[in-house]
């Protein structure tokens, strides 16, 4: 069985499987990029998220990330990952063999890709046009921007390539339109 995790369930699951007590995994995925539960601000990774799916359902948001969509801050980097390549990735790492992973950790950082703010509000004006960003206000937030940026941009999707997880491809843009469809089919 693999956890999503919390720092807390990572280390004991890692102490265990490694003492040889447990045969478990945890894994930690990247921020998702599109989720179909509303965003809950002032939460830091509603912003991912939000920024996307509400004006892809024609709903208001706010990006707490810079002032206006030419603000500097919107180059904050981002690691990202689709919600459907992560509940693959979930599934994957239930049928990985403990004998795969290293030795010393059971812990895997599901791949991702970075992304920066701009890239994702861009991704949205190329599949939704123009008219969605107008669905986007813009306040920074200093204390939300200091959260996120304190989050790693980027990992080494080598190791967990090499055990079967997959990353999503082509950057944002496939992962708005694949949103797009869902809101269209009713599923988002």
């Amino acid at each position: 069985m693999a956890w999503a995790s919390s720092p807390l369930s990572s280390w004991l699951t890692n102490t265990l499987a490694v003492a040889g007590s447990m045969d478990e995994s945890s894994v930690c995925p990247p921020s998702s990029s599109a989720l179909v539960s509303p965003p809950t601000l002032p939460r830091p990774s509603s912003i991912i998220s939000g920024i996307i799916c509400e004006p892809l359902k024609g709903l208001e948001t706010l990006c707490p990330i810079g002032d206006s969509f030419d603000s500097p801050e919107l180059s904050l980097p981002l690691w990202l990952a689709s919600s459907e390549t992560t509940i693959k990735n979930f599934v994957v790492a239930k049928h990985v063999p403990a004998d795969k992973f290293l030795k010393h950790t059971r812990v895997v950082c599901l791949p991702g890709f970075t992304a920066t703010v701009r890239d994702e509000l861009e991704a949205l004006i190329k599949v939704a046009g123009p008219e969605a960003l107008k669905l986007v206000s813009f306040k920074d937030d200093p204390i939300n921007r200091r959260i996120v940026s304190s989050w790693p941009p980027a990992f080494d999707n080598t190791y967990p390539l090499s055990l079967g997880f997959l990353v999503d491809e082509g950057g944002m843009e496939p992962i708005v339109r694949q949103f797009q469809k869902d809101v269209a089919a009713g599923i988002a």
